[in-house]
């Protein structure tokens, strides 16, 4: 054991303490690192006062340096004969690299002698180490055989009884490294199952996808099949709406895209951890376990995390905004292309004239001649007070909706402040109780600012928080208990669809706040 510590005290380098590398000697005798010696002359340059940094002998300028091939083959040797770690066996004569290191007798073993050393408790054997130090006791210098449960701490036989853990509950390491392994096989395995979780919602994630590139599929077959008996007229009709199919599913599949780029990431970081986890339960020394995995046990709240991608709002392809396209671009073959729609497969809805009724307006809303247009005004209006009429700025639609599919537009002057939506006539004319969304007989979308928010029953649902002002598209199918908002541009954006099951009639309402009018457009 002498004999190695002393070969490898001789290969050191005294400036960076380490086996040479390209060892070089001065005319004094003693030999360097190429590039440690150079650092140390262009240091002293500086005085004009060169010395050995060994001896300290003083040399008459710059001394020249010539390698040392003989002592340079010997350090390569070296190099070459040690594993990753660098840690020699303590036993052998030659270098021999160690596999395990006894904390007990504080040497490093070799296979051939690991098979030779007691396997008596008191001796614990760890990778190869030449840290000892830590894992000794900073005040005893006792090796750490216990760990007190009120400080978190390991400690030594001299902490328990004289030193400031003594009378604190304390544990051998070896218990408390198997209760560490416990708890970090728990932690592992709720990992294995939410890494499960993943694997699966991917799995659900790329069926999603599949479905609607057969969905976009089936809807481009069918609008190939809807425009090839009006081809020479509407050709570039039926490019634009083939382009708005691509846009609808470039976006779902991107979404989806998204959300399984998430996952993997996901999938990944639980991987890495795990692979982590399992290095440390398969350790076989207890301070390592405790070091590594207590950590862990304390710090993270594995059945805290939960799953953050809303797997069931994955994208879908959207034929009744199809179907409004194809209704808003051919207004003058309104018959013929109702027959094609239903023919090939779209929803078929009726073109519905909606207009404002004065008798339900409040008595600061105006309507203009023809009961397209509704705007706020200053001035109260002369108007009979009836139990129809709001007391607030709403108003409804004088045709009601008790069945079938239905779709008009409105557009409003500003967006400083409005609702539009649908209401049963039964909603309540005054109070709070009467204000759109506020309640469970109506629904809306509502505009305040540049927030566009949907309400139901009170209830608000944020669509865009900073929404743009144009068109909205309303699509009502009473017998499915649908009801659709779009943004009529290009293409046609869903905003928010709300599901019931409508008990009365329904009416088109609309609230109209201070400076703003809306008119309806179908």
């Amino acid at each position: 054991m002498a004999a190695a510590a002393d070969l490898r005290d001789e290969l050191n380098c005294s400036v960076c303490l380490d086996i040479y590398t390209d060892p070089v000697m001065l005319p004094c005798g003693h030999n360097f690192c190429l590039s440690c010696i150079k650092s140390v002359l262009a240091s002293q340059g500086n005085t004009g006062v060169y010395t050995c940094p060994e001896c300290r002998v003083k040399f008459k300028g710059r001394p020249a340096v010539c390698r040392n091939r003989k002592l340079s083959n010997i350090a390569e040797y070296f190099h070459s004969s040690q594993d990753d770690t660098g840690i020699m066996c303590s036993y052998c004569h030659s270098p021999v690299p160690a596999v395990k290191t006894c904390l007990h007798c504080e040497a490093s073993l070799c296979e051939s002698h690991l098979k030779k050393h007691t396997r008596s408790p008191e001796h614990i054997l760890c990778e190869p180490t030449t840290s000892l130090d830590s894992r000794k006791c900073p005040i005893h210098k006792e090796l750490l055989k216990y760990y007190c449960l009120e400080h978190g701490v390991c400690i030594c036989t001299s902490c328990c009884l004289v030193g400031e853990h003594r009378g604190h509950q304390v544990e051998q390491l070896h218990e408390t490294s198997e209760i560490t392994k416990k708890k970090l096989a728990i932690i592992l395995y709720k990992m294995t199952t939410m890494r499960e979780e993943v694997v699966k919602n991917i799995e659900t994630l790329n069926e999603r996808m599949r479905d609607i590139e057969d969905g976009s599929a089936s809807v481009a077959d069918r609008i190939t099949a809807f425009f090839g008996d009006l081809r020479e007229h509407l050709q570039g009709l039926e490019s634009q709406l083939q382009l708005e199919v691509s846009m609808h599913e470039d976006k779902a599949l991107l979404h989806i895209s998204k959300l399984i780029q998430q996952l993997e990431k996901k999938k990944a970081d639980l991987c890495e951890k795990m692979r982590h986890l399992e290095d440390v339960c398969s350790a076989t020394d207890p301070l390592t376990v405790l070091r590594e995995g207590q950590p862990i046990c304390h710090g993270e709240e594995v059945d805290g995390e939960k799953q953050d991608v809303d797997i069931l709002s994955a994208g879908h392809m959207d034929d009744t905004a199809i179907s409004i396209t194809l209704q808003r671009n051919l207004q003058n073959l309104t018959d013929i292309i109702s027959g094609l729609k239903a023919k090939r497969g779209f929803s078929v809805h009726k073109e519905t004239d909606v207009l404002f009724d004065v008798g339900t307006a409040s008595n600061h809303i105006s309507v203009s001649d023809n009961l397209k247009t509704a705007f706020y005004c200053n001035e109260r209006q002369s108007r009979p007070c009836t139990a129809d009429r709001f007391t607030n700025n709403q108003i409804l639609s004088t045709k009601s909706f008790a069945g079938g599919q239905h779709y008009w537009e409105v557009e409003s002057s500003q967006s400083r402040g409005w609702s539009v939506g649908v209401a049963y006539p039964s909603l309540q004319r005054r109070g709070i109780d009467a204000c759109l969304g506020l309640n469970e007989k109506s629904w809306c979308v509502c505009m305040s600012g540049k927030d566009l928010t949907a309400m139901f029953n009170s209830s608000t649902t944020s669509i865009d928080s900073n929404f743009q002002n144009g068109p909205i598209g309303i699509y009502l199918d009473y017998d499915a208990g649908l009801l659709s908002f779009y943004k009529v541009s290009f293409p046609i954006e869903h905003l928010h669809s709300f599901t019931a099951t409508f008990t009365e009639p329904l009416h088109a309402a609309f609230f109209i706040d201070k400076e703003e009018s809306i008119m309806i457009k179908s």
